[in-house]
């Protein structure tokens, strides 16, 4: 779905800064859009694969769970990736994710399909990853941190006209 451009009052260096503002915006939207839709491809994947298998598998993902799909005792955790191998370097997962693993390293899997790119269902690669291989053989680092509470009212003092 395309967004409307902003309506930008004004000309000369402003018009321009908030034109490539909305640009950018735009942009990482898209790119959040595309991730997702990658994602869920992936999903419907591994359900395809676990049905092959002669497994159940039952998707669970929106419980918080730490993992997207359980199937006959194995949790499996779903990425899909479009990204080039020259910038895939490293895999997130969430704090749940990485609890679940910890908490499961025996049942956990994370499954991981990889997309000839962003805009592709070509499949270039399909991985499953024991947790137990996960704990023994990768690092599992703190990359990111996050800011709490974020609301409407937490921010208010923060507020700034963005044209």
């Amino acid at each position: 779905r395309a967004s409307k451009r902003p309506k930008i009052r004004g000309g000369g260096q402003k018009r321009s800064m908030s034109l490539r503002l909305w640009e950018e915006v735009q942009k990482v939207s898209w790119e959040i859009s595309m991730a997702k839709q990658a994602e869920q491809k992936a999903i419907e994947i591994v359900m395809e694969y676990e049905k092959r298998k002669g497994r159940n598998p039952l998707i669970v993902s929106r419980r918080g769970v730490g993992h997207d799909i359980e199937s006959d005792g194995r949790m499996i955790e779903v990425k899909g990736i479009g990204e080039s191998w020259l910038t895939y370097t490293w895999q997130s997962l969430y704090k749940n994710e990485v609890e679940c693993l910890n908490n499961n390293p025996k049942d956990f899997y994370l499954y991981i399909v990889k997309f000839k790119d962003k805009n592709s269902d070509e499949i270039v690669g399909f991985y499953i990853i024991p947790g137990i291989d996960l704990k023994s053989k990768f690092r599992i680092e703190v990359e990111t941190y996050g800011i709490r509470p974020v609301s409407k009212h937490s921010l208010k003092e923060f507020s700034k006209d963005w044209e």
